[in-house]
This record gives structure tokens, C-alpha cells and sequence, in this order.
């Protein structure tokens, strides 16, 4: 049986082959830059998320450490130093001062370990609702209620007064009559050594608010403390600020693995609250939905302060973790992530984009392919019949094929050359004999008697002449 063999012509050898080089080279090319170009996204990703974690976190600390300062200024003043807080309007003015400095904070107070207790409520940014619940009057910019021992007899008496921007009085009311500061999660372990500056979230006795307060003791020979409360609405909105334009989070969580505050705390707490007993802390796997945990217990082994991590649709974030120094002892953190095809969306859209032009220039190209195969291989398909009609001895006039190909051009000239040698010799020699010695590939000895003769056939044999 013959062998059967598949042959491919020239021209579609050399088309497949420019396509095949084009395709392998250009999408190397796309592959390789797309990979450089993800590497280099992924790094300047990282390198931003960890700049939105620091200015979050000095953010935080910034908020505290200016509380934090202005409680230090409080508690050394006279007037708390001596539990003067009953119609001391400079002392008033003082705190209200603070209070419009200081943002983030709703009010500003101070108690003792008597009972004696002094508190000014900044009103509108305790909201609408808590304006409402108190009973404010139209105008009202403070509320001042205070908790003082009456001179003659020594008892405690409380009293509320509304103020004006001025602090002049607006309206007075007596009580109430059930608060006593000591009770308060604020004024409980604030006088331990390691005491936290910051409180967990607990609801504020008389607007129902939620929120954080930051306390320190009054020292000094003087059983008390001072304090100010933020609102949880606060750390909610400016973590929010930090989502990324909605794309990712961030969230306050402390070493115990409590989240202290995080863009829907207040809705968390609000839905397992009952009867004005707020709900324990979430932990992080009860407010983490996509995975973050891992993230944050990547970076307690390692110290890595940005990890990748995958939610469970595969989908890869990056996360950025930083510490809010201020807190001291509350050991919060913050931890800001976003998925990682928001940095480079545009990247993806653009990488299509590239690939369809990649294919459109490959098509383009396919007919200059055509133009190289085609006049490659007419040449070669020229010296293939001027070597056929040499076969056959039908010798043609075609004058020396040209080529800017030297592999091509030599090659002509080599069937140039047979041809003249073999047209010159079948003049001396028999043609059938000289087409057998071709077509069976025999070359010719000398015989006995001196003539040359093909080796493998006696016919072939040539007499002297």
C-alpha cells in the first residue's frame, strides 16, 4: 500500500504560518502587557486603599485627640476642679464653645462621685427626633441640665434650662429627677489604670441616642469625671464618606473582634434592641458579608497591612488595615476594603477593546499574507513546472528566474543551469535513455568495454561508437 501523506501547499504553509506568528506574538503581547499593567493596578490599588485607611484612621484620631484635649483643658479648670457648675456662665461659655468647635461632639459634661453632675447638650445635633423627645423650645441652641447641692440643705436638685445661641435662658424646668451620673457606663471604670478613653455604644439617658463617649478622670484630690459623647450618626457617616463611592466599606472593630462602628451599626442595634436596652456589639462575622474576617486574620498573623481576599462569589477585594492610636487601650482598628476590578474597570473595558482591534488588524493583514504567499509561491510553482518540463525534456526558453530571495534566486539559477546540462546532453545521448536515467534515478558506470552505462539495468548499457 502507498503511504498516504497530507500536503499542504506553499502558499497556505506561508499564510497559516504569518497568521499563526501574528496571532502568538500579538496576543503575548497583549497578555503580557495586560499582566504588567494589573500588576502595576493592583500595587498603586493597594498603595491608595492604604492611604484611605491612614487619613481614616488620623481621621479618628484627629476627632479623639481634639475631644480628648478639651476634656484635658476641662478637667483642670477651677470650676470643675471645685464643683462649681451651678449659674457659672463662664464655665457655660467655656463648654458651649468647645461644643461649636468640635464637630462630632453633641454635648459636653462633668460628674462627680456625690451625684453632682453638669451637662450641655449641643440640641440639633442630637436630631430632629431627640429635639422632639425633650421638648425643646423654638429657638433653643443648648440645653444645660444640672444635677448641684442645694446650700442650705445639701441635697441634690436637678434642673434643665434651654438656651439660646447667646445662652440666654429660654424656658426652665425642674428634674429630672432619676439620673445619677455614677451609674452611667461613661463614669463606671474611668478611675481603673488601664481605662479606655473611648466607651462602647450605649444609649444616651436623655435624648435615646446612640452613640460613643470619650471620658477622662478629673484627678487631682477630686472624684469626678469628664466627658463628651459622639454620636454613633457620626462615625456611620464618615465611615460612609470612606466607602469608595459605594463600592466598598469601612468599619471600626476593635482586638476582641467587636465591630464599635460601622456604616449601619445604628440599624443593627436598632432591629435587637428592646425596651431601651441596647443590643450587644456585633461581632465581625455578623456584620462582615463579604469576607473581610479573613482579610483581618491574614493581617493579625502576618502584619501585612493590605490583603487580597476573595467574597464568595470570587470576587477579589483588597482590604487596608490601620491602628487608631488615640484609643489606647480600646485597641480599635480600622479596616477599609473595595473590590479590586474597581480600580481597574477601565482597564477590563479597555483590554476588550484592544483585543478587537488586535483581530481587526489581523484581518487587515490577512490580505498583504495573501499578496507574501502568493508571490513566494508563484516562484517556487514557476521553477516546479520548469523542472517538470526538464523531466520531460520539453525544454522552454524562460530565461533565468529572479528573485530578492537569495534561497529563491539560487535555486533558479541551479534549474537555469540543470536545464542547459541536461538540454546539452540529450543532444550526445539518446533522449529515452537519458529521461530512464531520470526517471529511475540510475546513474551510469564505464562498462567492460569502456563505455559508461547505468549500474542498475543491462538494457541501459551503452556501446563505443
Amino acid at each position: 500500500m502507498k503511504n498516504t501523506r497530507i500536503r499542504v501547499s506553499f502558499r497556505t504553509s506561508i499564510i497559516a504560518l504569518f497568521v499563526g506568528i501574528v496571532l502568538t506574538v500579538g496576543l503575548a503581547l497583549l497578555y503580557l502587557s495586560f499582566s504588567r499593567v494589573n500588576a502595576i493596578v493592583r500595587t498603586a490599588a493597594s498603595s491608595y486603599l492604604s492611604t484611605v485607611a491612614q487619613a481614616s484612621a488620623d481621621r479618628i484620631d484627629g476627632q479623639l485627640k481634639s475631644v480628648r484635649d478639651n476634656l484635658d483643658i476641662l478637667r483642670g479648670i477651677p470650676s470643675v476642679q471645685e464643683a462649681d457648675i451651678s449659674d457659672n456662665l463662664r464655665f457655660y461659655s467655656l463648654l458651649a464653645s468647645m461644643l461649636r468647635n468640635n464637630a462630632q461632639l453633641s454635648n459636653l459634661y462633668v460628674g462627680y462621685s456625690d451625684g453632682s453632675f453638669l451637662e450641655l447638650d449641643f440640641i440639633d445635633r442630637s436630631g430632629p427626633e431627640a429635639r422632639k423627645r425633650i421638648g425643646a423650645p423654638d429657638g433653643a441652641k443648648f440645653r444645660l441640665f444640672v444635677i448641684a447641692k442645694l446650700a442650705t440643705t445639701g441635697a441634690l436638685q436637678a434642673s434643665t434650662a434651654y438656651l439660646d445661641d447667646a445662652l440666654r435662658v429660654l424656658a426652665r424646668a425642674s428634674g429630672p429627677d432619676d439620673f445619677d451620673p455614677r451609674k452611667r457606663p461613661w463614669y463606671e471604670g474611668a478611675f481603673e489604670p488601664d481605662a479606655a478613653l473611648l466607651t462602647a455604644p450605649y444609649i444616651f439617658h436623655l435624648t435615646d441616642n446612640v452613640g460613643y463617649t470619650v471620658r477622662m478622670p478629673i484627678g487631682s484630690g477630686r472624684d469626678g469625671v469628664v466627658a463628651g459623647d459622639i454620636l454613633i450618626g457620626e462615625a456611620e457617616t464618615m465611615l460612609r464618606q470612606q466607602g469608595l463611592g459605594g463600592a466598598g466599606m469601612a468599619f471600626l472593630f476593635d482586638d476582641a473582634g467587636r465591630v464599635i462602628a460601622h456604616p449601619d451599626l445604628s440599624k443593627w442595634l436598632s432591629a435587637r434592641s428592646t425596651s431601651n436596652q441596647l443590643a450587644a456589639l456585633p461581632r465581625l462575622t455578623d456584620l462582615d458579608t463579604v469576607g473581610a474576617t479573613a482579610a483581618i486574620e491574614a493581617w493579625r498573623r502576618t502584619g501585612v497591612s493590605e490583603q487580597f481576599f476573595r467574597d464568595r462569589d470570587g470576587r477579589e477585594y483588597l482590604a487596608a488595615l490601620r491602628p487608631v492610636v488615640v484609643a489606647g487601650t480600646a485597641d480599635l482598628r480600622i479596616v477599609v476594603f473595595a473590590p479590586v476590578d474597581k480600580f481597574y474597570s477601565e482597564i477590563v473595558a479597555e483590554r476588550r477593546s484592544l483585543i478587537i482591534v488586535a483581530i481587526l488588524l489581523l484581518l487587515a493583514a490577512l490580505p498583504a499574507a495573501f499578496l507574501i504567499g502568493n508571490r513566494l509561491s508563484l516562484s517556487l510553482r514557476i521553477l516546479s513546472r520548469e523542472v517538470d518540463r526538464i523531466q520531460r525534456f520539453r525544454f522552454s526558453t524562460m530565461p533565468r528566474l529572479r528573485s530578492p530571495i537569495r534561497e529563491i534566486d539560487d535555486l533558479g539559477r541551479s534549474v537555469y543551469t540543470m536545464r542547459s546540462l541536461v538540454q546539452t546532453f540529450s543532444n550526445f545521448v539518446p533522449k529515452r535513455l537519458v529521461q530512464q536515467l531520470v526517471e529511475t534515478g540510475d546513474s551510469m558506470e564505464l562498462g567492460a568495454s569502456g563505455a559508461r552505462q547505468p549500474s542498475c539495468s543491462p538494457t541501459s548499457r551503452i556501446s563505443p561508437a
